[in-house]
């Protein structure tokens, strides 16, 4: 009797509901066949899948016999608690930060990264920290005469390159390797003052397009640490 109270508040279906006391407009008023019948549907649809209704009674509803198999287990869930305590330190102290965080090798670093991120983010996160990432900005539309020249910037290891190609849409390219933090900034400046040449201008529009390069690639990274955080 309890199953099948349980049922039919799980179904919502009354199986014992009086016959309509008018003529039937529709088929839902015919209750032997909307009730009743499709009750005993829904019956043996659970007896054939397996859980039985007290099963179904737990996890949809969360009640449950007191005395039967789903009683709170106190002491099942204190060690259950410990263990994960005990697991929780254990990683804790197998990757906790070391007191010389300078002293973590590439490789270790590489290591401890890939159990969290996917190969390609490690490889680039990698690439900014030790100065090996190279980010381009490039401009299209760029007359012979105003394009950038080496001499133009301050020679610096990290220009990797400035080069232009006429054909087929006249379009230079600057390529510095490693991230342009603000304090780098003033070594890619043009040796020339701005206002006599208009490649200096277009220089330090070609250094902002790399830095903003550069910006995305740390949002990106940000977004594969935190998922959820936004790019503002």
């Amino acid at each position: 009797m309890r199953e099948l109270i349980t049922l039919k508040q799980l179904s919502n279906l009354d199986p014992f509901k009086a016959l309509h006391p008018d003529p039937l407009a529709n088929l839902g008023q015919d209750y032997p066949f909307s009730q009743t019948l499709e009750f005993v549907k829904v019956a043996e649809e659970i007896k054939d899948s397996g859980p039985k209704i007290e099963d179904l009674d737990y996890l949809l509803r969360h009640r449950f016999d007191e005395t039967g198999k789903y009683r709170p287990d106190f002491e099942g869930a204190l060690v259950f608690l410990k263990s994960l305590s005990e697991g929780i330190r254990a990683i804790r102290a197998e990757h906790s930060v070391p007191a010389d965080a300078g002293g973590l090798s590439e490789e270790v670093l590489r290591q401890k990264l890939g159990l969290a991120l996917p190969p390609d983010v490690v490889e680039r996160l990698l690439g900014m920290v030790n100065t090996t990432a190279e980010f381009t900005a490039t401009k299209s539309g760029v007359n012979t005469a105003d394009q950038l020249k080496p001499s133009d910037l301050v020679s610096d290891e990290r220009i990797r390159e400035v080069s232009y190609k006429e054909v087929p849409q006249k379009e230079e390219k600057l390529t510095v390797r490693g991230v342009l933090w603000n304090h780098r900034k003033r070594y890619y400046r043009p040796t020339r003052p701005p206002r006599l040449t208009s490649s200096g201008a277009r220089t330090r529009r070609s250094i902002r397009r790399i830095r903003k390069n550069c910006k995305n690639a740390g949002i990106g990274l940000r977004r594969s640490f935190c998922p959820s955080s936004n790019s503002a």
